[in-house]
């Protein structure tokens, strides 16, 4: 666990691509380990490690040049402007606290890719049923701790028609799927668990 929070009161930066080391606003820059912790509902930050991980993962997978991106429970959006720092052309981020979707567009405003986003205050859940006809390359999702409705959200997920999905899970677990439809990578980074699923399609 030390390992794990060592170094979360660091600022958000961006790992890897045009945008590398750039900041990402959090509003929470002090607080991160507390997050990890748990202690601040709704908030489970991706650590540095996890968010190395799991892109290094996607790399071996993923040509990032002009794909499309959703950022569901997006929090200050760091997974989507990693991808978009990559070479993805467009993210749409989807986050209920108002606060947070007021920093992702500051980040946007910052990195100077306002054109290329879309920011929703929004539930995730409620986003995927109101918008069925959505397409993306590459979906990924962090729920925040204690997240109870896994198997709804998946069951939305498969709805809609996508090249990979990334479910960012703890100890709660990641819920049901079918697993014939896709090809599945379980990766972890100290506490924190990806599930990746590749369609066959």
């Amino acid at each position: 666990m030390r390992s794990e929070i060592s170094g979360l009161n660091s600022e958000l930066r961006i790992i890897a691509g045009k945008y590398k080391s750039r900041r990402v606003n959090s509003g929470n820059p002090e607080g991160k380990a507390d997050c990890l912790k748990g202690r601040l509902s709704g908030y489970r930050p991706t650590t540095d490690r996890a968010r190395e991980t799991l892109f290094n993962t996607l790399n071996n997978i993923l040509d990032f040049d002009s794909v499309t991106c959703l950022d569901l429970f997006a929090g200050s959006g760091a997974l989507g402007f990693e991808a978009m720092s990559r070479g993805a052309a467009s993210c749409d981020f989807v986050e209920t606290s108002q606060k947070q979707t007021e920093y992702i567009a500051q980040t946007a405003g910052e990195l100077g890719c306002t054109d290329s986003i879309a920011i929703y205050k929004q539930d995730a859940i409620s986003y995927l049923k109101k918008n069925p006809e959505l397409e993306y390359d590459l979906i990924m999702a962090d729920p925040p701790y204690g997240y109870e409705f896994y198997n709804e959200l998946n069951a939305e997920i498969v709805k809609h028609k996508f090249g990979i999905f990334v479910l960012e899970y703890g100890a709660e677990g990641a819920g049901m799927y079918d697993m014939n439809k896709y090809d599945v990578i379980d990766k972890k980074a100290g506490i924190t668990n990806f599930k990746i699923l590749v369609s066959k399609e």
